[in-house]
């Protein structure tokens, strides 16, 4: 496998875009936006650090997402994608992930 060769991810990256392409449907119709969204794996429970670490982030500790830039806290490893939470700003390269899955940007 070459590497950063990604393409056996399209299934889960076009699920991903999916989702947040739902949440920007659900921003226009109530006409808000949400300040943070917070994506979870429906087939696996979150590791019990995902929740100290998301009320860090809630309090705006060390891992304060900031409003000023597109931001995203994932944890690191195998299985680290089960509990993802973003800023809003970093939500529409997110809803459009899919399109980076091409020949000449992704492998």
């Amino acid at each position: 496998e070459a590497s950063g060769h990604w393409s056996h991810h399209f299934a889960q990256m076009w699920g991903i875009q999916q989702c947040l392409q739902d949440v920007l449907s659900r921003e226009a119709v109530c006409g808000r936006t949400y300040e943070y969204i917070l994506r979870g794996r429906p087939d696996m429970l979150p590791e019990k650090s995902t929740f100290s670490a998301l009320a860090k982030v809630a309090s705006h500790g060390r891992y304060r997402l900031t409003a000023e830039g597109p931001t995203m806290w994932m944890g690191v490893g195998t299985g680290a994608d089960r509990m993802v939470v973003l800023n809003r700003a970093a939500l529409p390269a997110l809803a459009n992930i899919t399109q980076h899955f091409s020949m000449r940007s992704c492998g």
